[in-house]
């Protein structure tokens, strides 16, 4: 097989792996009830929480990206990646005439293929619950287009918690470690506003720049650069890192 195909049929195997713990799945349970749940709260006569439920997919996009989506991001990062470092696991993948960096994208691709899942999930139920409570015309293309922009500032997100699991020791170390410098960049923003428009933390919620009949474009273009530059450095130092790791 060809690089690309070796590397793909590689990813395949690891996303089976994480279809293949419960954890994920419940994950994908929990925050569906989640959806569901802020749905229900929002249509409660006298509720403090208002929800326009025609707006409903655009409102759980939001609450994926910054939450879900990342915790999702480390906890599988932390897994297999620093998890495997830490139980010797990831010896087995060495063994086989495959070059790291195939490995490591196969990890990648596979957390990415993951995410995908979570935000193809979110869309739909949230569809259905916008259409349920608030009817067909509610529908409307943009909130596809909406969930593809916003998975792009995803990417940076990933590969920011690959190079963090590729230098911790162990899957705990891995997952609070990504956590603080999640926190850490979005307090940056906040306090640095005039460094904010280089963090990739900045345009987590890019998907909503595509709704409405006026597109910032500028601002599109900038949050897909900085997240694609960010994941593109992110995977490089993490390429150079686990080529040169001992296990």
């Amino acid at each position: 097989m060809t690089g690309p195909q070796s590397t793909l049929a590689l990813s395949k195997g690891e996303f089976q792996k994480i279809w293949a713990q419960r954890k994920f799945k419940v994950f994908l349970i929990i925050f569906a009830l989640v959806i569901i749940g802020g749905a229900l709260l929002g249509v409660i006569p006298g509720s403090v929480i208002k929800l326009t439920m025609g707006n409903y997919p655009y409102t759980a996009l939001s609450v994926m990206t910054y939450v879900f989506a990342p915790i999702a991001i480390f906890t599988s990062a932390a897994d297999f990646f620093s998890g495997e470092f830490d139980s010797g696991q990831i010896k087995v993948a060495l063994t086989r005439p495959i070059a790291r960096y195939k490995v490591l994208f196969a990890k990648v691709l596979a957390i990415a293929g993951f995410v995908g899942v979570v935000f193809l999930n979110t869309l739909v139920l949230s569809v259905v619950l916008g259409v349920v409570f608030s009817g067909v015309s509610s529908l409307s293309f943009a909130m596809v287009l909406a969930y593809i922009v916003g998975y792009i500032p995803m990417l940076a997100v990933i590969g920011l918690a690959v190079l963090i699991a590729t230098l911790a020791r162990a899957g705990t170390s891995c997952f609070s470690l990504c956590v603080f410098v999640y926190i850490a960049f979005h307090v940056a923003g906040v306090l640095f506003s005039a460094v904010s428009p280089a963090l990739f933390t900045t345009y987590l919620g890019m998907g909503s720049m595509v709704i409405g009949s006026s597109v910032p474009v500028s601002g599109l273009l900038s949050g897909i650069a900085v997240s694609l530059g960010y994941a593109a450095v992110c995977l490089s130092a993490g390429v150079l890192r686990f080529s040169n790791k001992e296990f």
